[in-house]
């Protein structure tokens, strides 16, 4: 694992792979919130969720990160198949959900009649 010194990657850059940049980062979350408001609406989640952890009480929130809901991304399922899910793919992935946390935090769904 290479470590990344440009401006463009989260502050814990150095402990991410060359392949996992700011745009990559931010792919992943766009497509994770998109799916976690999805299933807010539909009635799955509740919208009082205001952490990823708690969101694992009502789904199985890892699942948001992978290619069930659309989170996987090409370059990381190649990096998995290539060296296996060592600490790059780990590192990735605590940075992802840390975004998701600070988004969930601020109460990112629509309100809706009866929820507070």
């Amino acid at each position: 694992m290479t470590a990344r010194s440009s401006g463009d990657t989260p502050r814990s850059a150095r402990w991410l792979p060359r392949w996992a940049n700011a745009r990559l980062i931010a792919r992943i979350v766009s497509r994770a919130q998109k799916a976690i408001l999805r299933d807010a609406a539909r009635g799955e989640i509740p919208t009082t969720v205001r952490s990823f952890s708690e969101l694992h009480d009502h789904a199985d929130a890892n699942t948001y990160l992978f290619a069930e809901h659309g989170g996987a991304d090409v370059e990381v399922q190649r990096a998995i198949d290539r060296s296996g899910w060592g600490a790059g793919v780990t590192n990735l992935y605590v940075v992802v959900v840390g975004r998701l946390d600070q988004w969930l935090a601020r109460g990112p769904f629509p309100r809706t009649r009866g929820t507070r």
